[in-house]
């Protein structure tokens, strides 16, 4: 990249010579906290919700 080559393809005509292409691209935050620890997930919520049905029919 050349000076004032912001990654937005504005930049000169030179080539990239000696750059080292990313094969890995890492998690930014491998152990950060979820946002919102208590949010109800909505395919375990649907899920919980089925189980409580099949619960009820086998109680009749």
């Amino acid at each position: 990249m050349g000076t004032g080559d912001w990654g937005l393809g504005v930049g000169g005509d030179e080539e990239d010579e000696g750059d080292i292409p990313i094969t890995h691209y890492p998690l930014p935050m491998p152990n950060a906290p979820c946002p919102m620890p208590h949010a109800p997930c909505p395919l375990l919520l649907q899920n919980s919700i089925e189980f409580n049905f099949t619960l009820q029919a086998l109680a009749l």
